[in-house]
């Protein structure tokens, strides 16, 4: 155990060893017991996905507490990480705070450091023995035991502590030599990272890392914004009306608890129900709208009887929004989160469907599953075939098992998937239809009938957005995937000159996310008209015909 090698001259029971086992396993154990502290519930969730996950990213309304989180994670990393292996070397852990400005290094991320150490009873256990570093300017630095400086087991003392210095684009270099068993990289005000400091900090991110992201929603670009519907990331967004403080003041204002009840409740240096109503009434925050104008597209939001529409910085300062999407971008991210959001609370209908079917083609050896049941989605499922020469046959096989359950299975017939639907014909299925994303769609409109679109890969994608737009009162419910929220919400569009709508190309899309968008490819099939298919198989596109393909 690793205590039994740091403090020397103190006797470890077996008991101490199950509670710093305790501790290893659940660092909100560790706060409460150690550090002394109360975290919110938005930073007790916060504080178990650093844990539990090698990128996090929370982006939060202001004055919500993400800096003492980074603090008290810093700290849980800092001494519950390190141990010995088999053979007794140690493998001690290294902290990284940094942020754009000396003063938010210097004055806030330390700040916080040194007020969690300060109020917990780390300065007992240190004067015990049971850990020896000091607090220095820039950091923490652990001691070697003393008589112990020459040996070997313990040279690795000095890659242990904590260091914070200013995130600046011109000490890249800086990030070089970096490298334990162990690693934490806290980011404060990420948003404001320029691009190549983080090419300084993945070279660091090796063996058991993590990075952590503390930022409010500035700009709509750059790693703090892409983190947010990255898959390597658990990302979370707080706004204010999320916050402790927020609800506990709306508690006291709606008589629920008293004014003393408030004050004992509540977190310090959080914002509060008061701050937000201020803000909320502030000229250039928001602006007063009538029920008939609300729009949650332009995130609208009701307070206390009354509808707001709120400017930049409201979004930003008490939303947790981050600023509009260019034009270009199809899917704004706030869309999607909404969606994912209403699918933890939802039901799958007991209704028959409609399945997308995305086929692997070359250099991909992944077929996806989308199945929506009028509003809901279920969790999309991925194959990978066990014989490359049989694929084919075994997509079928998977398609013709589940068939009774879907009203129609649309299969993308570009490629590969032109044998998978003959295999699905060849045995009767009636029920499966031929997609391609160059079929046409003249005379198709959008919800307000007044869009054109140049091919069907852009009218279902385009269907796709009406169906998750907020201003249509969406009831979508998309399953929590961090994959298929990063492929929709990179997905662009553009106008030709005669004003008909483009999705851009795959291969694009592609080349943006490393992976292929298979799975938002998959789920706009679903939104594909079944009369169009009929008739564009038919080579008759501007007539229906009844009956089914094949059927």
């Amino acid at each position: 155990m690793t205590l039994q090698f740091i403090t020397m001259p103190l006797k470890i029971t077996e008991s101490d060893r199950k509670l710093m086992r305790e501790w290893q396993g659940d660092w909100n154990k560790f706060a409460y017991d150690v550090m002394k502290v109360r975290p919110s519930k938005w930073q007790e969730e916060g504080l178990h996905l650093i844990q539990h996950n090698k990128r996090t990213s929370f982006c939060t309304s202001t004055s919500m507490g993400k800096d003492w989180l980074g603090s008290l994670a810093s700290w849980c990393f800092l001494l519950l990480t390190p141990d010995y292996d088999a053979n007794g070397i140690l493998q001690t852990s290294l902290v990284i705070n940094t942020g754009p400005s000396a003063a938010q290094v210097n004055t806030i991320m330390l700040g916080e450091l040194k007020a969690r150490y300060y109020s917990s009873v780390l300065p007992k256990f240190v004067k015990a023995g049971l850990w020896s570093f000091d607090i220095i300017q820039k950091g923490v630095r652990f001691n070697i035991p003393s008589g112990m400086e020459n040996n070997p087991e313990f040279g690795n003392y000095a890659k242990w502590g904590l260091e914070a210095f200013k995130g600046d684009e011109y000490t890249i270099e800086r990030w070089t030599g970096y490298h334990n068993e162990n690693i934490m990289i806290v980011v404060t005000e990420a948003s404001g990272i320029p691009p190549l400091i983080y090419e300084g900090i993945e070279g660091c991110l090796q063996n058991n890392s993590r990075l952590v992201l503390l930022h409010n929603p500035n700009f709509s670009h750059g790693e703090a914004y892409e983190s947010m519907k990255d898959p390597q990331y658990k990302s979370k967004r707080i706004p204010a009306f999320e916050g402790d403080n927020f609800i506990l003041g709306k508690k006291m204002h709606d008589g629920i608890i008293t004014p003393v009840e408030y004050q004992e409740q509540r977190f310090p240096g959080q914002i509060d129900y008061e701050w937000v109503k201020d803000r909320i009434n502030k000229k250039g925050w928001t602006i007063k709208i009538q029920k008939s104008e609300f729009d949650k597209s332009k995130h609208d939001f009701e307070f206390e009887g009354q509808y707001y529409r709120p400017s930049r910085v409201c979004k930003i300062k008490i939303l947790a929004v981050h600023p509009e999407s260019s034009d270009e971008s199809l899917i704004p991210l706030s869309w999607i989160e909404e969606a994912q959001e209403r699918w933890l609370e939802a039901k799958k209908p007991d209704i028959k469907g409609i399945r997308g079917v995305d086929v692997a083609g070359q250099g991909n050896d992944t077929t996806v599953f989308a199945d929506k049941f009028n509003d809901y989605v279920t969790e999309l499922e991925t194959v990978v075939a066990k014989n490359p020469e049989t694929a084919l046959m075994e997509i079928s096989g998977l398609i013709n098992k589940d068939a009774h359950l879907f009203e129609s299975v649309l299969v993308d017939t570009i490629g590969e998937g032109a044998g998978v639907f003959s295999a699905c014909k060849e045995v009767g299925l009636s029920n499966v239809y031929s997609f391609k994303n160059s079929f046409g769609a003249k005379g198709l409109k959008d919800v307000t009938e007044t869009m054109k679109f140049g091919n069907m890969r852009s009218y279902t994608h385009w269907v796709l957005r009406d169906w998750l737009n907020p201003q249509f009162e969406s009831k979508a419910c998309l399953p929590p995937d961090d994959e298929l929220k990063a492929q929709l919400a990179e997905i662009r569009y553009k106008y030709d000159k005669g004003g008909v709508l483009w999705i851009e190309p795959k291969d694009d899309i592609k080349s943006r996310l490393g992976v292929s968008p298979d799975k938002s490819d998959a789920l706009a099939q679903t939104f594909a008209p079944l009369d169009r298919l009929i008739a564009a198989i038919e080579k008759k596109h501007n007539r229906v015909r009844p009956g089914r393909f094949g059927g």
